[in-house]
């Protein structure tokens, strides 16, 4: 009998690359986008879950656009630490693993250092401090479950940062870009 997996995000990069790597290993994945399962949605969140029954649920559904989220920090919240929470709680009860996919910028990003499990936290903007209330619910409400902080997503799947350059590469002579970040780009297909 194999593992039923229950992915949330799945339309997403990492989404996507989570349903074909499992898949391929030969798991049983039930991927959801929100026009499937909204985890905004506590009743349809619960509903899914006690009824698939799965034995892990890989959790990355999120709203990564960082800096919409700082004019829309109650959507930014709604989606990653109520959101998470309702998949915390239903993933509990349906005694699930819960794998939840967060990010480097809870932490304050001003450490000439990597950064490790034990490092403070201190998110600057609404993105970091809405998944880090994530974390906090996944914490508080699960009892088997793994937090991956990860940094710069990029993939087949999706736009990101790598694509938009090789248009660019392609379009231009010349490329501008801000030369004050470090960070750790993060190969969905290795993610996963």
């Amino acid at each position: 009998m194999s593992q039923k997996v229950l992915v949330t995000g799945a339309n997403g990069q990492l989404g996507k690359e989570l349903v074909e790597l499992f898949t391929e290993k030969g798991f049983e994945v039930y991927g959801f986008g929100r026009d499937k399962m909204d985890i905004t949605n506590q009743a349809q969140v619960q509903e899914m879950i006690s009824t698939l029954k799965p034995n892990i649920v890989l959790h990355s559904a999120a709203h990564t656009q960082v800096d919409l989220a700082e004019s829309e920090p109650e959507q930014a919240f709604l989606i990653n630490a109520y959101g998470t929470r309702n998949v915390a709680v239903a993933a509990e009860a349906a005694g699930a693993k819960l794998v939840y996919v967060s990010t480097d910028y809870v932490f304050n990003g001003t450490n000439d250092e990597p950064y490790n499990e034990f490092s403070p936290t201190s998110p600057l903007g609404v993105y970091g401090k809405s998944k880090l209330a994530g974390e906090q619910f996944v914490r508080d409400f699960h009892s088997k479950f793994f937090i991956v902080r990860t940094s710069w997503v990029y993939g087949k799947h999706g736009a990101n940062f790598v694509k938009t350059m090789l248009k660019l590469g392609e379009e231009r002579k010349e490329l501008s870009v801000v030369a004050d970040q470090i960070g750790c780009p993060t190969y969905t297909l290795d993610l996963a």
